[in-house]
C-alpha cells in the first residue's frame, strides 16, 4: 500500500495540468505551471480542426512533457468540445471531460465570481490538479456510436428547420385569411386546374414558392 502511494506521488510530480475553456469559435488554454504558487501560462486558439496541430505543439512546447504526462481537463459544452477531445485523445494526451455542474461547483468553491474565458480555463486546470485522483479519464465512444449521434443531431436540426418553415407557412396563410382581397384571390387560384396542388401543401416551402414561378397567364389573378 505504501509503495502504491509513493508511485502515485511520482506520477503526480511528472504530470502537467491543462485547463481548456471551449467555445464555438475559440478555445482558451491554461497551463498550471506551479499549482501551489498559482503560476500559469495562457493561450487562445481557434476552435477549428486546422488549428489542433498548433494546440498540440503549444502544449508540448510549453510543458516540455510527453502527451502521456499532460492532463487536459475540458468542460462538456454541447458538441463544441468533441472534435478537439477526439484529436487530443488520439495524440496520447490524458483527457478528463467534466460535466458543467461539477465544474461550476468547483468554481464556486474557489470564489470565482467574475468569469472570463481565461479564468474558466485556469479554474479547469486547478480542478484537474486538485481532483486528480477522483476524476475518471475520458475515452471516446465507439466509432459507430459517434456516427449514430452525428446522424441524430442532423435529424434533430432538420426537424427544427421544418418546424420553423411550417410556422412561416402558417403565418402566410393567416395573413391571407385576414385580408379579404388576398383571400378572394386565393379562392380564385384554387379554382384553376393545376394550381390546387400547390396551395394545400403543408411543410414544404419549395412547393409553396413555386406559385411565384407559375405561367404568365395566371399572374393577373394575383394582381
Amino acid at each position: 500500500m505504501t509503495l502504491y502511494v509513493q508511485v502515485k506521488s511520482v506520477d503526480n510530480m511528472m504530470n502537467k495540468y491543462i485547463g481548456i475553456d471551449v467555445g464555438k469559435a475559440h478555445v482558451d488554454i491554461c497551463w498550471l505551471k506551479d499549482p501551489l504558487a498559482g503560476k500559469k501560462t495562457t493561450k487562445r486558439f481557434k476552435n477549428k480542426p486546422d488549428a489542433f496541430a498548433g494546440i498540440q505543439r503549444w502544449l508540448i512546447g510549453q510543458t516540455q512533457g510527453e502527451p502521456a504526462n499532460i492532463v487536459v481537463l475540458l468542460e462538456a459544452t454541447g458538441v463544441y468540445h468533441e472534435a478537439l477531445s477526439y484529436f487530443l485523445y488520439d495524440q496520447g494526451f490524458k483527457l478528463i471531460v467534466s460535466s458543467p455542474g461539477k465544474a461550476k461547483k468547483f468554481a464556486q468553491s474557489m470564489g470565482l465570481v467574475h468569469k472570463t474565458d481565461k479564468s474558466d480555463a485556469a479554474m479547469l486546470a486547478h480542478y484537474g490538479y486538485s481532483q486528480q485522483y477522483s476524476l475518471a479519464p475520458w475515452k471516446p465512444k465507439a466509432q459507430e456510436i459517434r456516427e449514430l449521434k452525428a446522424m441524430m443531431r442532423r435529424l434533430s436540426a432538420l426537424e427544427k428547420d421544418c418546424q420553423r418553415e411550417n410556422n412561416r407557412l402558417e403565418a402566410i396563410d393567416d395573413h391571407i385569411d385576414h385580408h379579404p382581397v388576398l383571400c378572394k384571390n386565393k379562392q380564385r387560384l384554387l379554382t384553376i386546374k393545376g394550381v390546387v396542388m400547390w396551395l394545400p401543401v403543408k411543410g414544404c416551402t419549395y412547393l409553396r414558392l413555386n406559385l411565384l414561378l407559375m405561367p404568365n397567364r395566371l399572374r393577373p389573378v394575383l394582381d
